[in-house]
């Protein structure tokens, strides 16, 4: 059988061009999403400042809302200063260290920004001093080693660092050094000075926290996580989505863009191919109907056209997995030009990718070559030939109710139930009504393309005389055909349209106030406050987060 289905498919090569370039390119771009969306799970940034921490405490840091998606939260959310010593009571705690944050900038030389931290967390790093002592005073800070080097100062001299608007001299008592590579440089005040240099005495930004000797990371989260509820624990490579709150942004960017564009491309390459082959076995149905007068079965039939699919998917879907690597890495790069994921985040690249889009690419194929395949092998020979002269003039009666039944719920999915659900639920609805009118066109299509020829067809055709009105007839008359040509068409512009007209709609809501806010708490580019809970108020005001 697969003898057979290489003989045919290399004597009709045109038939199944598109077939093959469609599993093509969707293999490279699920290749990619999926790429994307393990390196959303398992890469990330380096754990610099927590690198000793066994385990890192912090607050959560997504507002939780029922039935819609977690929104993360742009700024730092804080832990009570108690909490320190909550957490310092776990059994298995060597010690808990607070960690503060505060963004200065050195004044007195063009050294860049640097984030101020305790001496105490020093030792999560860990830092260790490379020169001096540690600083023991309100006036007194020590610099990393590449920061002081920056600003052109060492231990003993004197630094202008000012937090927000504020400057003060302070004199560098030491010089501290990460092993290992830093991505931001840190200054280090005495306890008590970093606090208050916060603004918030009362609150801490993370917990580090040292196992006792013989207690595991993951033995000790467990037990922290059960002793003090509220908090949101950190091991291993995670620690650095508690260091640096990008990365846990990038993580969630990077999966809900993989999801949508990998799941689309499922879809696009189960249409496109359906509607290739279809297009092919229509071309064939004399070939199809003499296969069938001198004793092939229906099955045989269908097994042949299955085995044709499989060569095509085979191939396209191989051949598209290099290049989807390397689009993976384009992609990243221009998420990364955009602002949109940090410099040094990273791709991880695994067999995984690889296998899912094989898998959902033969998978693809498959479905849609049955779906082509399944009439024409229950043809009778006589009715093959039949209508491989005249198309039938009608559609099957499950193929026409599906499409007119999905017609009304999509219209639903986009008009209705934005109105009723809260959040981005109702994003999430419009954008799949798309998948569902589309469905219905691909089903409809024979009868939506004969009707859209009926009433465009003279306005178009006017002056064209004879040529037009033979080009309305004929394309009455193939109207199967023509379906089987246009829909891949139709589908690329609807998927592409909902994908980005999505999120344009969210930014626009996002730009004036919703019907329920107060006016006076609408102002950019700071959050809106909203007084009602009304959906399109809490909807709104989530967007403009983002």
């Amino acid at each position: 059988m697969l003898r057979l289905a290489w003989s045919t498919v290399k004597g009709r090569r045109g038939g199944f061009v598109a077939a093959f370039v469609a599993v093509l390119f969707g293999s490279a771009v699920i290749t990619a999403c999926g790429i994307l969306l393990e390196s959303s799970e398992r890469s990330g940034v380096p754990v610099e400042r927590y690198r000793a921490a066994d385990v890192v405490v912090g607050a959560p840091q997504a507002l939780r809302v029922a039935d819609d998606v977690d929104p993360l939260f742009a700024e730092r959310a804080t832990l009570p200063a108690g909490r320190v010593g909550d957490v310092a009571a776990v059994p298995g705690v060597r010690a808990a260290i607070a960690d503060v944050s505060v963004a200065v900038t050195v004044v007195t030389a063009d050294a860049g920004p640097a984030v101020g931290h305790g001496w105490q967390s020093a030792v999560l790093g860990p830092f260790t001093l490379r020169a001096g002592r540690a600083p023991a005073g309100p006036d007194e800070v020590v610099l990393d080693a590449d920061l002081a080097r920056r600003a052109g100062v060492t231990a003993g001299g004197s630094v202008r660092l000012a937090v927000g608007s504020t400057p003060q001299t302070y004199r560098v008592t030491g010089v501290a050094d990460l092993r290992g590579p830093s991505r931001r440089s840190a200054a280090y005040f005495t306890d008590d000075k970093a606090r208050e240099l916060t603004g918030r005495p009362d609150r801490v930004d993370t917990i580090g926290v040292l196992a006792a000797p013989g207690v595991s990371a993951g033995e000790l989260a467990r037990s922290v996580e059960a002793a003090v509820p509220g908090v949101v624990v950190y091991t291993g490579a995670d620690r650095s989505d508690a260091e640096f709150l990008d990365v846990g942004s990038t993580r969630s960017f990077l999966s809900e863009l993989s999801l949508a564009f990998g799941g689309s491309m499922v879809l696009v390459i189960m249409v496109v191919v359906g509607s290739t082959l279809a297009l092919s076995v229509r071309q064939r149905l004399r070939e199809l109907a003499l296969l069938r007068a001198i004793g092939a079965t229906p099955k045989q039939v269908l097994r042949m056209i299955a085995a044709e699919t499989m060569v095509v998917g085979i191939l396209g879907a191989v051949l598209g997995v290099l290049p989807g690597v390397g689009l993976s890495a384009v992609l990243l790069a221009a998420f990364t030009a955009a602002g949109a994921v940090p410099d040094d985040f990273r791709l991880t690249v695994g067999p995984l990718p690889v296998l899912a889009a094989l898998v959902l690419c033969l998978v693809g194929a498959r479905l849609g070559g049955w779906i082509a395949a399944r009439r024409a092998s229950r043809l009778r020979p006589v009715d093959a030939l039949g209508e491989a002269a005249l198309e039938p003039p009608k559609l099957g009666w499950v193929r026409l109710t599906v499409g007119v039944l999905l017609v009304p719920a999509g219209l639903a999915m986009a008009v209705v139930l934005p109105w009723s659900l809260p959040g981005e639920g109702s994003e999430e609805s419009a954008a799949f009504s798309a998948f569902l009118l589309v469905i219905a066109v691909g089903l409809l299509g024979p009868r939506l393309l004969s009707g859209a020829v009926t009433v465009l067809g003279p306005v178009l055709n006017r002056g064209s005389g004879v040529s037009g009105f033979l080009a309305g007839r004929n394309a009455h008359a193939n109207s199967r055909r023509l379906a089987a040509a246009t829909t891949p068409l139709i589908m690329g512009i609807t998927l592409a349209a909902a994908q980005l007209f999505s999120g344009t709609t969210a930014t626009e809501a996002a730009q004036r106030p919703p019907t329920g806010c107060a006016p006076t708490t609408w102002s950019r580019p700071h959050p809106p406050v909203c007084h009602r809970s009304s959906p399109a108020c809490s909807a709104t005001c989530r967007a403009s987060r983002r």
